[in-house]
């Protein structure tokens, strides 16, 4: 039986990690360009897939609230001021795409001074082919629609959020003295995005890059706001117009999708 707080937190914060650690092990397998997306080309097959992967995610965070015994306020759950929390969702995910443009054009321009051919901006892109269909996102509305709601604000935003919170509780609470000041904040932070990027495996190196900055910036978001659904909302409006995007140069502009 775990008795001492410190060791049910750090009990709690393995389950976290192991858990992402084990989803980026499992997409690597999938990262051959031959393979098969991760989410199904089919509105069944991805209710499915968002159905078993909220259902797996509600197993392994019921083990850690049972192992942490976190509060509302540990995961910052509490909804503040109105409205508010919405208009800045869409503020920081606007902020979250110029932070990724700009980390990653300075990321290709030092590597490509550096002599290294990886500085090619292209080679640095998330593999979102690797993610979902690109055909079956421009011309199923219904399998859109479930992109931009159902994927981005729920599996993506509200889920991976929690988990971030949960983490960052879970630090808080091992190392009290370090994690008083912004610095210790921030050093949780990045600790968290580093996992975070490495779950997400399937979409190539280039994916590990872009969403561990994602990551450090929505955990920075976190930490100001002191609370999850600004980064939650900022998380799902990002992914939604990632998905809107694709589905414009789907529809419209289908031979770009030879230049990304």
């Amino acid at each position: 039986m775990i008795a001492t707080p410190k060791l049910r937190w750090a009990a709690g914060l393995a389950v976290l990690l192991l858990y992402v650690a084990g989803l980026g092990y499992i997409s690597s397998t999938q990262v051959d360009p031959g393979s098969s997306p991760l989410l199904p080309k089919t509105v069944k097959g991805l209710l499915y897939v968002a159905g078993s992967e909220l259902l797996f995610f509600a197993v392994i965070f019921g083990l850690y609230f049972v192992l942490a015994r976190p509060t509302r306020d540990d995961l910052l759950l509490r909804w503040k001021s109105g409205l508010n929390p919405i208009g800045w969702g869409v503020v920081y995910s606007v902020a979250l795409r110029v932070l990724i443009a700009v980390t990653v054009i300075v990321a290709a321009l030092a590597l490509k001074l550096l002599g290294n051919p990886a500085g090619d901006i292209s080679k640095m892109r998330p593999r979102t082919e690797m993610l979902i269909d690109f055909a079956t996102l421009g011309n199923d509305p219904v399998y859109f629609l479930l992109t931009i709601t159902l994927i981005s604000f729920v599996l993506g935003g509200f889920r991976e959020e929690l988990w971030r919170a949960g983490v960052l509780a879970a630090f808080r609470h091992l190392f009290p003295d370090r994690l008083n000041n912004l610095k210790g904040q921030l050093i949780a932070v990045v600790s968290a995005a580093c996992v975070f990027g490495l779950g997400h495996l399937s979409q190539g190196w280039g994916g590990v890059f872009v969403t561990g900055v994602l990551g450090l910036g929505l955990g920075y978001i976190m930490i100001r706001r002191q609370s999850i659904w600004e980064a939650a909302l900022a998380h799902g409006f990002f992914d939604a117009t990632t998905f809107a995007m694709l589905y414009l140069i789907v529809k419209y502009f289908p031979e770009t999708l030879k230049l990304i």
